[in-house]
Parts: structure tokens; C-alpha cells; sequence
């Protein structure tokens, strides 16, 4: 019962209108910018890893995840993702194992995430919108497993880097490690046909 008043209670405090202190927050995301692009500047190149914060080790995506950064850095590629729990800490893990360079973008949450121990590079953020400018940025290319809004949220960011005109000259080259289990995106993954035939139309 406690818990759940807590979390009603930071939950209303995030929607509780801010006060005439709000014009200097543009310092405040300036400075995330001006960081992550800093920190970022020289990774080299880098896939990000988009997937769910509630995924268990014993979850065979959990082990897929593993699977798909290890074999991202043994092709010298670094490994981006949002630094926390699941399938986050999945493709870190799965990063440092092959040696390669494992980053988290982490973002404080009131009730949710911590950064998970795989991390060789951690960026801390406050807001989102700067967080996803750094995993489209300084990405090659994206990997997108199963997830919810977060992850739907980041792979329509990645959708949008690439938009092609039309539709589909060069899209299915580009996000094709979005179909790494379609079964979880099937509307998602069949939006690009769908504008691409009304366009041609």
C-alpha cells in the first residue's frame, strides 16, 4: 500500500505544473546535449540495441539479445543501449563478453531503472528527446526486440532517421535488424509497405 502511494505521488509531482524557473531548464538540455555528443563523439562505429526493461535472464530473448551484441562486436561494432535492465543488459553483457564497447544511455527514472554493471561507457540523462538524439546519432544501424512504448517510441525514431522517399527504395536495407522476431511487430513492420503503396498511388 505504501509503495503504491509513493508511486502516486511521484507520479503526480512529474505532472504537477513547473513553476517560472522553467526557461533556464534550456541549460539544462543544452548540457545533455553538449555531453553526449562530447562522450560520444569518437565511438567509432555502433548499432543500437532497443528492448524491453522487464525481460528475465531466463527469457530466451534475454539469451538472443546476448547472442546478437556478441556477434555485433566481433565485427568491431560498438553496442548502444539505454544502459538499463532486460534486454538492455542482455546486449551489454553480450558487448563486454566479445570485447567489444558496451555504452548505456541511462535515464533517471522515478521507479524504474538502474543502470545495469555491464556498461564500459554510461551517459546519464534527465530527458528523453536527448537521449534518443544520441541513440540515432552516432547508430550504423539498429537491432529492435521485443518491448513496449519505450521501445516502440526509439524504433519509430530509427523509422524516421531513414525515411526514405519513396517508402520502400531504401528502407528495408536499413532497419533490416527490425525483423529479428517480426512476430512481435507485425502492424509496426507493415506500416512502410502501407505508405509506400498509398504514395505510389
Amino acid at each position: 500500500m505504501k509503495s503504491e502511494r509513493k508511486r502516486r505521488n511521484l507520479l503526480l509531482e512529474e505532472l504537477r505544473p513547473k513553476d517560472s524557473g522553467d526557461p533556464w531548464m534550456v541549460f539544462k538540455i543544452m548540457g545533455e546535449f553538449v555531453e553526449g555528443f562530447d562522450v560520444m563523439r569518437d565511438v567509432g562505429p555502433a548499432i543500437s540495441v532497443f528492448g524491453s526493461a522487464r525481460t528475465k535472464p531466463d527469457d530466451p530473448w534475454y539469451e538472443m539479445g546476448i547472442r546478437v551484441a556478441e556477434q555485433l562486436a566481433k565485427r568491431g561494432y560498438a553496442v548502444i543501449t539505454g544502459g538499463g535492465p532486460g534486454l538492455m543488459e542482455a546486449a551489454n553483457l553480450g558487448a563486454q563478453r566479445s570485447g567489444g564497447l558496451s555504452i548505456g544511455l541511462n535515464i533517471e527514472l522515478p521507479m524504474e531503472q538502474d543502470p545495469n554493471p555491464h556498461q564500459d561507457l554510461s551517459i546519464h540523462f534527465r530527458y528523453f528527446f536527448a537521449r534518443k538524439v544520441c541513440f540515432a546519432k552516432y547508430a550504423n544501424g539498429y537491432v529492435v526486440l521485443p518491448g513496449g512504448f519505450g521501445t516502440l517510441d526509439e524504433f519509430f525514431e530509427a523509422l524516421y532517421k531513414y525515411r526514405p522517399f519513396p517508402w520502400q527504395s531504401r528502407l528495408g536495407r536499413q532497419v533490416a535488424a527490425a525483423k529479428s522476431g517480426e512476430e512481435c511487430w507485425p502492424e509496426c513492420l507493415a506500416l512502410p509497405t502501407a505508405a509506400g503503396k498509398k504514395a505510389s498511388n
